[in-house]
């Protein structure tokens, strides 16, 4: 079988446009993340939230349903995603 390498190649520059899409995301939520970081701290409230936590992994459950993905990747995805958070909130409560 024969595939068009033209037809690959615009698939990638989706792919690379899509993936670039993801960092912007990625950057906005962070500074959103450090922006609550900053509250946090001038409200004395406690970096993690397992409320919060809950609420983001049922979230997550039902979303990954909805878009027929395997939520056992996006659960490890989202716990380095968090990990990143809690570590940008903590930052931000050293700096104002």
């Amino acid at each position: 079988m024969h595939v068009n390498k033209n037809i690959i190649r615009k698939l990638r520059a989706e792919i690379d446009e899509i993936d670039a899409d993801i960092i912007r995301m990625l950057a906005r939520r962070f500074q959103a993340v450090q922006r609550i970081g900053y509250l946090k701290k001038k409200f004395n409230l406690q970096v993690e939230d397992n409320e919060r936590e809950n609420f983001l992994h049922k979230r997550l459950e039902e979303l990954a349903i909805q878009h027929n993905l395997d939520f056992s990747f996006l659960d490890r995805l989202w716990k380095e995603i968090l990990k990143e958070s809690y570590r940008i909130q903590l930052k931000s409560r050293s700096h104002e």
